[in-house]
């Protein structure tokens, strides 16, 4: 079992802390890296550098907080209740086929994002859509599930 590595979490967050949550606007549909951080129990997290992508469900929240999906490339066969496959993943700046944890939402602030993924353009010049609306309520109804 690896170890924990909360003080170097504890000084990410530490930086975190001062960036300018003005800078950062981000809308529903849209995929973003983001500094989850290191796990308690069962939490998802990503210790290397604390970073994983995220579906932003709600963006509307007062202080500057954000609803959040994380996502993640392992699915796991005896929680696939749990996972919503991204359907033509790259289309939308996702490297590798991925999985939203619905039982994993979160609500982050917005000083946790780093770059927005379809913020990109494509060679062509292109610019990477939004998260289709026909996914992103199937999302929103498997989230609602858990609550």
């Amino acid at each position: 079992m690896e170890e924990k590595q909360f003080d170097t979490w504890n000084d990410e967050k530490k930086a975190i802390e001062l960036v300018d949550t003005e800078k950062i606007v981000c809308k529903r549909r849209q995929f973003w890296l983001c500094k989850i951080g290191e796990n308690i129990g069962s939490e998802i997290s990503k210790n290397d550098p604390f970073v994983r992508p995220v579906l932003i469900l709600n963006e509307r929240l007062r202080w500057g907080l954000v609803v959040a999906v994380p996502l993640t490339t392992k699915f796991k066969e005896h929680s696939k209740w749990a996972y919503y496959p991204i359907i033509d993943g790259a289309k939308f700046g996702l490297n590798a086929e991925s999985y939203c944890i619905l039982d994993q939402m979160k609500i982050i602030s917005r000083k946790r994002l780093i770059r927005k993924l379809n913020d990109m353009e494509w060679p062509d010049g292109e610019e990477i859509p939004l998260f289709d609306k026909e996914q992103f309520m199937k999302v929103v109804k498997g989230v609602h599930g858990f609550i």
